[in-house]
């Protein structure tokens, strides 16, 4: 604790009200401010975070104001894996101004501190995570700008993540109307090139360049456990060289040639190309996600393998077991794919911003959370293949209870059209009604 401002809010502030949200306790500083726990008025606890004066000094009060502005953008735009906003702004406190930002509380560690728990049939899951939130942030049209190991926070059950701390984010901006800020304040380490350099292009391609690179140094980070650049980390001098030159090496990773990790390390060397236009040329989100899945059913074969080494079973079903969860796996993919394509070739716009995740649960079943409006909850479905019949079980998830949908005919290769169409009206059916004007 450096800063000896966040020392005097750490002492100062419990027992205070700001706006309405009662300070409980201390809990831990960032780089620009003091982080507490918070009551609201309905009972409701938060995470308060009040910006340091000395950020204020450096930065300026407007800039910090538009920062919280910004962060504000996500407020009632939800997604799993997105920390929640609620509120932000100035508040005064016996005739003293602060700034604030009242967050989701989260008790999770972040990614860096639990990074050595983290085996490598997790990378995948979490990746996929990482990939849905930031394509959601890029259909609000937000770029976040500094996805790092510690702006990642990782359930107990090392399973499910929260991407948080997006003080510096970013709207997308038409082309001409980009305010040009040369400071840089985002991570050094896992910025690419060309947002170090203060020479980032005003596209949404361009955006989403940066948002692969820091993808891909997340990447990197699990698959080695250290941090990328480490050897160049100081002086800066060498780190700034190393983020403009230097091609980190995988040579310490455990079974660099096992299917799984040579696909994540090929994932990620893409991702860290150093021209921007590289990486948006040969990745997109779809790629993503189809190698991301293409890794879970490797994950699932050698779960397989696992399986009839402990139980002896025979090579028949061993290969039934493949065989089934490759299947899967595609079924999945081109349902998504279908009803992406449904709904672009809807004229509705009620239909966007449109967010599909998955979860391969085991060799012939899958989730599939599909948000199709802002103000719409994520809906999760469950489907269930019978690899003998070619049929398709689909079942609506509540509470964690099933509810039987229905049944369809499967092909070997892909989903019958009437999955996807029937699906794609369960969705409009229940969707809320928005007033249009005329």
């Amino acid at each position: 604790m450096s800063d000896p401002s966040i020392a005097k809010l750490s002492k100062d502030m419990p027992g205070k009200n700001v706006s309405g949200w009662v300070i409980k306790e201390y809990v831990n500083c960032g780089n620009s401010g003091a982080v507490f726990r918070a009551i609201g008025p309905t009972g409701q606890t938060a995470a308060i975070k009040i910006i340091s004066e000395e950020i204020i000094r450096r930065y300026g009060k407007d800039e910090q104001i538009k920062r919280i502005e910004r962060e504000k953008l996500i407020i009632g735009h939800s997604h799993p894996n997105l920390i929640q906003v609620f509120d932000g702004g100035v508040c005064t406190i016996e005739k003293k101004e602060y700034l604030f930002i009242a967050m989701e509380f989260l008790e999770q560690r972040n990614l860096k501190d639990v990074n050595n728990q983290i085996v490598f049939s997790m990378i995948p899951r979490i990746i996929c995570q990482l990939v849905s939130v930031c394509r959601h942030l890029e259909s609000m049209g937000i770029a976040h700008r500094d996805i790092k190991l510690e702006n990642i926070v990782i359930d107990p059950t090392l399973q499910n993540i929260k991407l948080l701390d997006l003080g510096v984010l970013k709207p997308l901006l038409p082309e001409g109307e980009y305010p040009r800020n040369k400071d840089f304040i985002a991570t050094l380490r896992a910025s690419p090139p060309e947002l170090m350099e203060r020479r980032e292009g005003e596209s949404i391609d361009d955006w989403r360049a940066i948002t692969f690179y820091q993808i891909g140094v997340v990447i990197y980070e699990l698959l080695t456990k250290k941090p990328i650049f480490e050897k160049q980390s100081s002086p800066k001098p060498a780190l700034i060289l190393a983020v403009k030159s230097v091609y980190p090496g995988f040579d310490d990773i455990p079974d660099q040639n096992g299917p799984l990790n040579k696909a994540l390390v090929q994932l990620c060397k893409k991702c860290l190309r150093k021209d921007p236009s590289q990486r948006t040329s040969i990745l997109t989100w779809d790629a993503f996600e189809n190698i991301l899945s293409d890794m879970a059913t490797n994950s699932l074969e050698k779960k397989a393998r696992l399986l009839k080494q402990i139980s002896n079973h025979d090579n028949n079903t061993l290969q039934q077991e493949f065989e089934a969860a490759r299947k899967t796996a595609d079924i999945c993919q081109n349902l998504k794919e279908g009803i992406r394509r449904l709904c672009q070739s809807n004229p509705s716009n009620c239909l966007y911003p449109l967010i599909i995740s998955h979860e391969i649960i085991s060799v012939n079943t899958f989730n599939l959370k599909i948000t199709l409006s802002e103000v719409q909850e994520p809906i999760l479905f469950t489907f269930k293949i019978n690899f003998d019949l070619y049929t398709v079980s689909v079942f609506r998830v509540s509470n964690h209870r099933e509810s039987f949908l229905y049944d369809d005919e499967v092909g070997s290769e892909d989903v019958n059209n009437e999955v996807i169409n029937t699906l794609l009206l369960h969705f409009i059916e229940n969707m809320p009604n928005e007033e249009t004007e005329g």
